[in-house]
């Protein structure tokens, strides 16, 4: 199976909040889940069953996107106040 990568981020909306998996090949397949290991889980079970449909069908997969020079790292500064809402967002949810 080809090599994929997936954007992963964390979305709240309201009230809620939840992770997505997305690989940029899929645009209309996205994985949401309450934890970025299921989200990451979910999104490779829906690779798998595609990868498994597409040679029944004798469809190719997409081949991956070209490698960004970047790497792999994304940093990103929040401010302390954002720090703290998201810590007490994090403690609502899980009480």
């Amino acid at each position: 199976m080809h090599k994929y990568r997936y954007l992963i981020w964390y979305e709240v909306d309201g009230e809620d909040a939840y992770w997505v998996a997305k690989a940029l090949e899929f645009p209309g397949c996205p994985a949401i889940s309450a934890t970025r290991e299921e989200a990451i889980a979910e999104l490779d079970a829906i690779l798998t069953a595609l990868a498994e449909q597409s040679s029944e069908l004798g469809i190719p997969m997409p081949n991956p996107l070209h490698q960004h020079p970047f790497g792999q790292r994304f940093r990103m500064r929040r401010s302390r106040v954002a720090l703290r809402a998201h810590a007490r967002r994090q403690k609502h949810l899980v009480s």
